[in-house]
C-alpha cells in the first residue's frame, strides 16, 4: 500500500492511497463469497448458487462492498501510519475498483490544531458593579404595579398610556401581506411595542374611527424583507381602555406573599442583588474568555465550527417559533445574519480549545472529587436526595458535560486571579419580564 499525505492548508489534509491489485482481488473474493452466502436465487438452494452466477447477479452489491471495505480498511491504516489526529468526518474521492487493478482513492479531512496558550496573565476583563440602589427597587415596584393594573373602558380620545384595541391591515408597494394584518389586537400607547409612528398615530382617535398610517420599517427589522421599507396601515379603533394602578399597600404586598411593603422591598432587593451578581459573574467570564481568545490566535477545524453554528441556529429557530414568528421570517433573519452566527460559533470553538489546553497545562481539569462535591451541592440546593442526583448524572454524556463545566469554572477562576479587572458601572436596574412573571 502506498500512502501520501498532503497539507492543503494549516488544518486541511489530503491522504492519497493506492491499494495493490493483489489485495483488491482478495477483497473481491471475500465480497463474492459473502454475496453467495446471502444469495437466494431461483433454481439453487439458499447460499449455494455458483460463484460465477453470484458475480453476475450481485455485481453492483459486490462492487459497493469492495469499495467500502477497501476504503475503510486502508484509510484507517493510512491515518495510523502518518499519526494523524483527525477532526470530524472525512470526505472520499474515488473511482470504482476493478479486479486485477490497483485501487486508488483520496480522503480529505481536517486535523486538530496545535494549541499553545502563551498568554494568560494580565488579561483584561470587566466586572459589573453590584450595588442595588433605592431607585432600582422603586422602578421594580412600579413595573410590578403596572403588571397588576386594571384596564377600564373609557369613551374619549386615545392618549398616551391607554390600551387601544385595533383592527389593522398593512400593505407594502400597494400589495397586502397577511403578516401585516391583525384583528382585536391590544396596543399600549407609548410602550414601544409597534414600529415607530404606529402608537403615536393612534393618539387623538376615538372608537369606530378609521385612519391610514404611512410609516417606515426600521433598517434592522427582524423580518429582512420588510427592513427599511415604506408601509401603509389602515387602522380602526375598536375600544379604548384606561389604566388604573393598584395602591401600594399591604394588599399589594400580599399578592407576592409578603405582609407589608417593607417586606416586599426587602425581597426585591435580595432578588436584584442575586441577579446582578449573576450577571456580573457571567460578564466577567465572557470578557476573560474573549481576552484569552484574542491573546492566543489559533485556527480551529471548520467541522466543529459548523456543528456549533448548526446547534445555535437550531436553538434560535426553536425559540422564535415558540414566540410565534413565521417560518419565512425566521429563515430570512438567519440568512441575513449568517456571517454573525459563523463568527460567534468560531469564537466559541476557539475558546473551548484554549480552555482545554490551559486546563491540561495548569492541572485544572475537573476530577472525580470535584464531580462528587458538585453533586452534593446540587442535592443541598435543590432538596433532591443525593442518590437521585447521582443517578441522574450517571449517564456518561451528563457526567462529561458537568466535568467540562467544572473545568471551565476552574480555568476562569485561574485567569481571574491573574487578570487586570476593570470595574464598570453598568447595572441593569430594569427587571426583565421573566422576573416580573416569577414574582407574580
Amino acid at each position: 500500500m502506498k500512502v501520501q499525505l498532503e497539507n492543503k492548508s494549516e488544518l486541511e489534509r489530503k491522504l492519497n492511497i493506492e491499494v495493490p491489485a493483489e489485495i483488491v482481488n482478495n477483497f473481491f473474493k471475500k465480497a463474492t463469497v459473502k454475496a453467495q452466502k446471502e444469495s437466494n436465487l431461483k433454481g439453487f438452494r439458499p447460499g449455494k448458487a455458483p460463484l460465477d452466477t453470484v458475480k453476475k447477479v450481485y455485481s453492483d452489491s459486490i462492487l459497493r462492498w469492495v469499495a467500502d471495505d477497501l476504503i475503510n480498511t486502508h484509510f484507517v491504516k493510512g491515518i495510523i501510519e502518518h499519526k494523524v489526529q483527525m477532526a470530524g468526518e472525512p470526505e472520499f474521492e474515488f473511482g470504482w475498483p476493478k479486479e486485477g487493478e490497483a485501487f486508488e482513492f483520496s480522503a480529505f479531512f481536517e486535523v486538530y490544531p496545535e494549541v499553545k496558550v502563551t498568554r494568560f496573565e494580565g488579561l483584561e476583563a470587566e466586572k459589573l458593579q453590584t450595588e442595588v440602589t433605592p431607585s432600582s427597587i422603586d422602578s421594580t415596584i412600579e413595573r410590578l404595579r403596572s403588571s397588576w393594573a386594571e384596564w377600564n373602558l373609557v369613551e374619549r380620545e386615545v392618549k398616551t398610556g391607554d390600551q387601544v384595541t385595533v383592527d389593522f391591515k398593512g400593505q407594502i408597494d400597494s400589495k397586502p401581506d397577511p403578516r401585516l394584518e391583525g384583528e382585536g389586537m391590544p396596543v399600549e400607547i407609548g410602550a414601544g411595542q409597534m414600529i415607530q409612528g404606529f402608537e403615536s398615530g393612534l393618539e387623538g382617535m376615538k372608537v369606530g374611527e378609521e385612519k391610514t398610517l404611512n410609516l417606515m420599517f426600521p433598517e434592522e427589522y427582524h423580518a429582512p424583507d420588510f427592513s427599511g421599507k415604506a408601509v401603509e396601515f389602515k387602522v380602526t379603533v375598536k375600544a379604548v381602555k384606561e389604566k388604573t394602578l393598584p395602591s401600594l399597600d399591604e394588599a399589594f404586598a400580599k399578592r407576592f406573599g409578603k405582609e407589608s411593603m417593607d417586606e416586599l422591598k426587602e425581597m426585591i432587593e435580595k432578588d436584584l442583588v442575586q441577579r446582578i451578581e449573576k450577571e456580573s459573574k457571567n460578564h466577567l467570564e465572557e470578557t476573560l474568555i474573549r481576552s484569552l481568545v484574542q491573546a492566543n490566535p489559533i485556527e480551529v477545524p471548520q467541522f466543529f465550527v459548523k456543528r456549533q453554528k448548526d446547534s445555535m441556529i437550531k436553538n434560535f429557530e426553536k425559540d422564535w417559533k415558540q414566540k410565534g414568528q413565521p417560518d419565512e421570517a425566521i429563515a430570512a433573519y438567519i440568512q441575513k445574519w449568517d456571517s454573525d452566527f459563523d463568527k460567534l460559533a468560531k469564537e466559541m470553538i476557539k475558546a473551548e480549545f484554549l480552555v482545554m489546553e490551559l486546563a491540561k497545562n495548569q492541572n485544572l481539569e475537573a476530577n472525580e472529587e470535584d464531580f462528587k462535591k458538585k453533586l452534593e451541592e446540587y442535592a443541598v440546593q435543590t432538596g433532591i436526595e443525593l442518590n437521585r442526583v447521582v443517578e441522574h448524572y450517571s449517564a456518561e454524556n451528563r457526567k462529561n458535560q458537568l466535568l467540562s463545566t467544572l473545568t471551565r469554572e476552574k480555568v476562569v477562576k485561574f485567569l481571574e486571579e491573574k487578570a487586570q479587572i476593570k470595574n464598570i458601572d453598568k447595572i441593569k436596574e430594569e427587571n426583565s419580564e421573566e422576573q416580573i412573571t416569577e414574582l407574580n
